[in-house]
């Protein structure tokens, strides 16, 4: 048996994703939106640093996984 009601929870984080979201909305109706680049070449190197470290680490776990 629990003691906090099944909707509980869910009051809060719709609670919450009302206030991000309004606190978003809110700074884009002040500011703008920003110009936003589809390619971004400087920070490219990086990136393929990250998806090569995720795939790795992923076959890493993979071998614990059925091993």
């Amino acid at each position: 048996m629990s003691l906090i009601p099944p909707g509980f929870p869910d009051v809060f984080i719709l609670g919450g994703l009302i206030y991000i979201f309004g606190t978003e909305f809110s700074i884009i109706s002040k500011q703008g939106t920003a110009d936003v680049k589809l390619f971004n070449p400087r920070d490219f190197p990086l990136f393929i640093g990250c998806v090569a470290g995720g795939v790795g680490i992923y076959a890493f776990l993979l071998t614990f996984y059925f091993d």
